[in-house]
């Protein structure tokens, strides 16, 4: 005999906030048992309501679904008909509530009481600055039919992978990471959380669902700031009342896919079944960014939306935002997965939020019953001075020489930044090569085992020049793909390597031992090592990192500065440097003053 002893149950789960003034009665809950199991089979294995254990109460059914055909048998045949077995958790503790469920769905009536939890307090729960972030899926906030609408990044630590750059511009939708072993996965939109820990038996599974739940309600917790990198919710109920719509983008992925799962959708007046042909055909004329023509209604604003729907009304209620559209609520959807989705098209758009929703206020979008704004690049600042390094001390008089065109020199200036990048960074490296004049790749290349580092190097006397920068970024971003360069690239810079430095008597190639024959079939079989360390770095002595952290802090705080505009072209030449550097896969590096 099964006991309660043996069943286990993954820690993931779906939490809601109890909504203010909401109270769940024992009736409540054995109705609730009842909807999850209505067209379920009257026998089952447990079923309990409202036990308490560990400090928290559960409710709990597990049961068995009547035996159905397999959609791509069609006809019955009692031998050939599969049964499912599921099962819903329901767990209580202060404030808050738990679902785990299986091959079921969460009744209206009672999640009703309840609301999602607050985006920032979700994220933070499993996030600091010690989180690695392995996996994320974003959403634009730019809704036009231009626009990438919907991004997923995937690595070992996507810290060192995401620029700054641009990503104010998306919200998180779903991410996975870890701290330290144990591992995490949370989908915003819906307040699911998983966390990888072992299989637990239900005691396990209580105290669980209560520490979780603990540290929701911790005030405390320390954000990550990797994450402010990225698009902020605000507080929906302070601004509603000046938000003006200008625009809307209907998402219809979860609709087709209902339809691949054998769903079926008619008409409710006519109680006729709508071809999947009429209803994709349909579909498809939604799918661009619809402008609002604004109208006062007694009950407030309403704005409406033409397009091939004639008329979509946008409410902006005190709760949030919905939509209406006669077409949308005469098409019932019937036979969904565990009848999950049943009801009107217009209810599923509602309940699941299938819409963007843009304003006059275009740092503003409405999505997922959530409203984000574009922390624009600033934010972000301090993101990029993590790159500059403070190493160049002492007075730089030349790049390499007094003379433009040096001949019969035997070294580099004594005060020259091609003095100091030989000085301070050829020891680290097996091979080195100056690759300066002619088609170059780089000032210097550095060549190690499993380490390729190309330095770009430019003296100035400028502090404040955004032109100056830019030649020094520019040359880097041009010349990243070299990195990994062909043989035959390879071979064509053999005979430059061997000669000496254009009339000088300085040879190109830097190192005491080895050759250029040897660097470069150390730099092939690199190509071939997968974790390869590449690098650009910048060495330059016109950037002091102190003066441009105080430039960059009276800008955050909207203070007046000298040469403004020269500083926000240089910051963002630096993003742009360090997002091109983290798509390749390469690391950025800038030594400076």
């Amino acid at each position: 005999m099964i006991e309660l002893t043996d069943l286990k149950f993954n820690t993931c789960a779906y939490f809601y906030k109890i909504k203010e003034g909401c109270l769940i009665t024992d009736n409540e809950i054995k109705q609730m048992l009842i909807e999850v199991t209505s067209t379920k089979i009257r026998k089952y294995l447990f079923d309990i309501c409202r036990v308490e254990n560990n400090g928290v109460k559960y409710s709990l059914r597990i049961f068995k679904d009547k035996p159905k055909m397999p959609g791509f048998i069609a006809i019955e045949d009692n031998n050939w008909k599969e049964q499912k077995i599921g099962y819903y958790l329901f767990i209580e503790y202060s404030n808050h509530v738990a679902i785990f469920k299986k091959n079921c769905i969460i009744p209206k009536d009672i999640s009703s009481k309840f609301e999602s939890i607050n985006y920032n307090k979700l994220i933070n729960l499993y996030t600091d600055n010690n989180t690695e972030f392995k996996k994320i899926n974003m959403q634009n906030l730019d809704g036009s039919d231009h626009a990438m609408r919907f991004k997923s990044y995937g690595a070992l630590n996507l810290k060192e992978n995401i620029s700054p750059i641009g990503a104010s511009r998306y919200y998180i939708r779903s991410l996975k990471g870890n701290n330290g072993n144990d591992h995490f996965a949370l989908t915003l939109n819906t307040s699911k959380i998983h966390d990888f820990k072992d299989i637990y038996t239900l005691d396990e599974i209580c105290k669980w669902v209560k520490a979780t739940i603990d540290k929701l309600n911790d005030n405390n917790i320390v954000a990550s700031d990797f994450l402010n990198i990225f698009a902020k919710p605000v507080k929906y109920e302070d601004i509603y009342n000046n938000l003006q719509p200008t625009s809307l983008l209907l998402f219809t992925d979860l609709i087709m896919l209902l339809i691949d799962k054998g769903a079926k959708f008619s008409y409710c007046d006519k109680n006729k079944i709508i071809s999947n042909k009429v209803l994709c055909r349909g579909l498809s004329m939604v799918q661009r960014c619809f402008e609002s023509v604004n109208r006062e209604d007694k009950d407030g604003k309403i704005y409406y939306y033409t397009g091939h729907n004639n008329c979509i009304e946008i409410k902006l209620l005190k709760s949030g935002i919905k939509l209406i559209n006669s077409k949308w609520d005469n098409i019932s959807i019937s036979e969904t997965p565990d009848e999950e989705y049943d009801g009107t098209l217009l209810d599923l758009i509602n309940k699941n939020s299938l819409f963007n929703l843009y304003f006059t206020d275009t740092e503003l979008i409405y999505n997922n019953r959530v409203l984000f704004r574009d922390t624009k690049l600033l934010s972000s600042a301090y993101h990029f001075l993590d790159i500059l390094k403070v190493r160049m001390n002492g007075e730089f008089l030349y790049e390499k020489h007094k003379k433009s065109s040096p001949r019969d020199l035997e070294n580099w200036h004594e005060h020259s930044i091609f003095k100091y990048v030989e000085s301070t960074f050829m020891p680290e490296y097996r091979y080195f090569i100056c690759d300066d004049c002619g088609i170059e790749w780089a000032d210097h290349i550095g060549i190690s085992e499993n380490r390729i580092t190309f330095f770009i190097e430019k003296h100035k006397t400028s502090l404040d020049s955004a032109s100056d920068f830019q030649d020094v970024v520019g040359q880097a971003l041009k010349n990243i793909a070299n990195l990994m360069p062909s043989k035959n690239q390879l071979d064509e810079k053999r005979e430059l390597w061997n000669m000496n430095y254009l009339t000088s008597n300085i040879p190109r190639f830097r190192s005491r031992e080895g050759n250029v024959n040897d660097a470069i079939n150390e730099w092939l079989k690199n190509n071939q090592r997968p974790n390869c360390q590449r690098e650009i770095c910048l060495v330059v002595d016109f950037i002091e990192k102190e003066r441009f952290k105080n430039q960059l802090e009276s800008l955050m705080n909207e203070q007046e500065i000298d040469h403004e505009a020269e500083l926000r072209m240089r910051l963002w030449l630096l993003s742009s440097f360090v997002n091109t550097c983290l798509e390749y896969g390469v690391t950025p590096l800038i030594y400076c003053r």
